[in-house]
Formats: structure tokens, sequence, C-alpha cells
């Protein structure tokens, strides 16, 4: 194959719109989501949801605490809705509360601040 001219077999479905894409794929009953994020990572913890805001979005369904024994998705929470973009607007609208704990003291005191360059 090297110096011989090749033809790529999906360049006019893609520049016609007619290419399929996964983001594009429809099962029966689908329905999408968007994750919300907390402020840190792991041992955050969601104290409250408030989704009443979010109801007013045309296809959402409802909000999900993930519970994740793996400790990986510590406070996360998923607003599913019927549309990707339900999804989306629904979960900007969603007030989460959480409890973070304490800053934590590191064992040994630093002798001079960190600075950046």
């Amino acid at each position: 194959m090297l110096k011989q001219e090749v033809q790529a077999l999906d360049i006019r479905a893609k520049t016609t719109g007619q290419a399929v894409y996964g983001i594009d794929a429809k099962v029966e009953g689908m329905v999408y989501g968007a994750p919300i994020l907390p402020p840190t990572r792991n041992v955050c913890t969601i104290s409250a949801l408030d989704d009443s805001a979010a109801k007013a979005v045309k296809g959402f369904r409802q909000v999900l605490r993930l519970d994740d024994p793996s400790g990986t998705t510590a406070g996360w929470a998923m607003v599913i809705a019927d549309s990707h973009w339900a999804a989306l607007k629904a979960s900007e609208l969603v007030t989460v509360t959480y409890d973070l704990p304490p800053k934590q003291q590191s064992p040994r005191p630093r002798s001079r601040p960190r600075t950046c360059a």
C-alpha cells in the first residue's frame, strides 16, 4: 500500500451528512444521562439533591445518586432524560449539596510555602 493512492470510502457519507455515528444510535426505550461531578475528588458525599428547577425541562426524568462501593465516583449524581440536550440542560438546574470533610493537616508542616513559578 505504500506509495499507492487509496480513496477514503466514507468521505461522501461524511460530507453529505449521511454518515451514522455512535451518538446517532437509537434503541427502543433508550434514555440519556449527564453526570454531575462533585467539587472534590473522593471523600465527598451528597447530603441533598434539589431537582425542582430541572422538572421544568421537557424530557427530564430523574436524578440518581451514584452508589459506588469502589469509591471511584464518590459524590456523583446522574441526570436521566429522554434526550441528550434535556439531560445536559436539566443537569445545569439541579442543586446538589455536598458534605465535605474538614481540611486535613499534613503529617509534617512544610518549612516554606510552595509557590508557582
